[in-house]
């Protein structure tokens, strides 16, 4: 598991905002990036605990996580749609 119950609504949210501004493509970056963050979190894990500075629950991302790395990718993207951004 990647995230937690909240994480996965928030990053339902944020999946629409994605899908429905840029398309799949955007939608599939976002999705390889979380893809991406999980497989590094899981890197060295067990060194990372023992030395008590893993990520907790796992590893599995909150909603904290979907946006504190996605926030701005959001905000840029429903600007992108809105058409402030290349004018």
């Amino acid at each position: 598991r990647m995230l937690t119950p909240s994480g996965f609504a928030h990053a339902w949210a944020l999946g629409v905002i994605l899908w429905s501004t840029l398309g799949w493509r955007g939608f599939v970056a976002g999705v390889a990036y979380l893809l991406c963050g999980s497989a590094v979190t899981k890197v060295g894990r067990a060194k990372k605990e023992a030395l008590g500075i893993s990520e907790g629950r796992g590893g599995r991302r909150g909603p904290e996580n979907v946006w504190g790395s996605a926030a701005t990718a959001a905000l840029c993207a429903l600007a992108y749609r809105r058409g402030g951004v290349g004018r």
